[in-house]
């Protein structure tokens, strides 16, 4: 039937697998004509597969499987907790779900398990893709309406392209539907049909909401939103910090860019989010991760978590010379010079990096051992010519007594600086070098 909103199940012998097929108007893209459930086939010798596309009498269709009832229970089924009622994938309030009392929130994959998760992610990106090439968006993709099943996406419950001009929004997510939470500002706001950049931002939603097990937007305030108020804060970006702390930050700046309440900042197309998505890796983004939250804890003076945060990332790759180098760096900043050479000759022994070789020479000039100290910046000049290098090989030369020598390496190094727009740095650089020159004044005093 071609009748808006009826459906009918046809069975056929040949397949049990039901879909649900959507009949779009070519002429009117994005606008759903009706809903239909069906087998994967149309004739005895064409089979359709999943979320492929036909033509039929100036109408296109879209086939979406649909979610076997023997299936649903092996599937782990999200439950959201408003004002203290728990609610289903559907919405509805319920106590218990696969036999098992349910409590606040969901538990959210950490570690491996959500990159497993990206992974299938980007699945969904494809899939989404095939919609996008006929002017067709979803609108309201989210943890709620969505399940993978069989090494495939399955994309049920509302299509905002089918009520657009059809339904009040208010009354197609009734009160205590949480769903609201997921949707762009711009479906709540019912602006206009769903755009690219509304699945863009449901894509998002679906990581927010499965890492973090909470809605980047507070349900009232997007109902607020929908029913014509103002948009709430942005929350998500430093939220999620927070509500998913085993996430790498490569993946939480993706999920907060796919995020973004302007559609002008979020990804441009979907091809670039998945291939964002596709350079997540695991463990490798956590441990850089941690390193630099180390960092962040020991600008902060919280120096024993900085270390755990460092043993972390050890557990997660042992022997990674970046993490014995990052311990290294802590020591050193906390005047533990000893500590620091033992670490960063660990570093040093796996991969001899220019950063490396420069920390282990500053080590060596805080114990006055300047020979060496030059034999191991001249090496990390070797591999990056920079301004840092060019700083510790004048404070070397300094030390070692040939301070002419050392005024062209700071003078060296400054202009380094400047070239990398270093303030900073350059100003520092400058006042070693003034009180450099001030002490060969002091010892030549007939010398300008």
């Amino acid at each position: 039937s071609n009748e808006p909103g009826q459906q009918t199940i046809y069975r056929n012998k040949g397949t049990r697998q039901q879909v649900r097929i959507f009949l779009y108007d070519t002429d009117r893209p994005g606008q759903c004509l009706s809903r239909l459930a069906g087998t994967v086939h149309l004739d005895d010798h064409h089979f359709l597969t999943p979320d492929q596309t036909f033509d039929t009498e100036g109408m296109v269709g879209v086939v979406v499987p649909l979610l076997p009832k023997s299936a649903a229970a092996a599937i782990p089924t999200l439950v959201w907790e408003v004002e203290g009622v728990a609610h289903s994938a559907a919405g509805k309030p319920r106590s218990a779900v696969d036999g098992r009392e349910q409590t606040h929130g969901t538990r959210c994959p950490e570690g491996e398990a959500a990159y497993q998760f990206v992974t299938r992610v980007i699945t969904l990106c494809e899939q989404l893709k095939d919609l996008h090439r006929l002017g067709i968006y979803h609108g309201t993709v989210n943890p709620l309406n969505t399940w993978w099943y069989e090494d495939n996406w399955i994309i049920d419950q509302v299509w905002v392209g089918a009520l657009i001009g059809l339904a009040d929004p208010v009354s197609v997510f009734p009160e205590g539907d949480v769903s609201v939470g997921f949707l762009a500002p711009e479906i709540l706001a019912w602006q206009s049909p769903p755009q690219l950049s509304s699945d863009i931002y449901g894509i998002g939603a679906l990581l927010y909401g499965i890492l973090t097990g909470t809605t980047p937007m507070d349900p009232s305030a997007a109902r607020t939103l929908m029913r014509g108020g103002q948009p709430p804060p942005f929350r998500a970006g430093s939220a999620i910090r927070d509500a998913a702390p085993n996430v790498s930050r490569r993946l939480q700046d993706i999920i907060v860019k796919a995020l973004q309440p302007d559609p002008a900042r979020r990804h441009r197309t979907v091809d670039e989010l998945a291939n964002e998505l596709a350079q997540c890796q695991w463990p490798r983004d956590m441990v850089l991760t941690l390193i630099e939250r180390a960092h962040d804890y020991q600008k902060r003076g919280l120096i024993v978590e900085a270390y755990d945060a460092l043993d972390e990332a050890l557990r997660y790759e042992p022997g990674s010379p970046e993490v014995h180098h990052a311990r290294a760096e802590i020591y050193f900043l906390e005047g533990e010079i000893v500590w620091a050479l033992k670490e960063n000759t660990k570093a040093l022994e796996i991969l001899p990096t220019a950063s490396a070789l420069f920390l282990q020479g500053q080590c060596l000039i805080a114990q006055k051992r300047y020979v060496e100290a030059q034999d191991c910046v001249r090496a990390g000049l070797d591999v990056e010519d920079c301004s840092r290098g060019h700083h510790l090989l004048a404070q070397c030369l300094e030390g070692s007594g040939l301070p002419l020598a050392a005024v062209s390496e700071y003078e060296e190094a400054v202009k380094h600086a400047e070239l990398k727009k270093d303030d900073r740095l350059a100003e520092q650089i400058r006042s070693d070098l003034s009180a450099l020159r001030s002490k060969i004044k002091d010892w030549h005093p007939d010398k300008p």
